[in-house]
C-alpha cells in the first residue's frame, strides 16, 4: 500500500487512478472530508486502464482518500486544500 499526498484549490476535481491489477471490476474510496465525515464513491472506467472521480472540495483542510481495488486496499491519498 502506498501513501500519497496533493495540494490542490477548492473547488471541482477530477482524480485519476491507475490500478496496480490489469483486470478490475471496481475501484472504491472512502473518502474522509473535514465537514461531512466518511463518504464513499466509485470510481469510473475512463480509458487505457485509468479510472477516474470528479469530486468537489467544498471546505479547507484534509481530504483523505483510502482507494480499493476489488475489495483490497491499495492506496491512502491525502489531499490538503488551501
Amino acid at each position: 500500500m502506498k501513501v500519497e499526498q496533493i495540494k490542490y484549490s477548492a473547488g471541482h476535481q477530477r482524480l485519476f487512478y491507475v490500478p496496480e491489477n490489469i483486470v478490475l471490476f471496481s475501484v472504491l474510496t472512502h473518502v474522509f472530508t473535514p465537514n461531512k465525515g466518511e463518504e464513499e464513491f466509485y470510481f469510473r472506467p475512463l480509458l487505457y486502464n485509468v479510472w477516474n472521480l470528479d469530486y468537489t472540495f467544498q471546505v479547507n483542510g484534509k481530504y483523505v482518500f483510502v482507494i480499493f481495488e476489488d475489495g483490497i486496499k491499495t492506496l491512502v491519498l491525502i489531499i490538503t486544500i488551501e
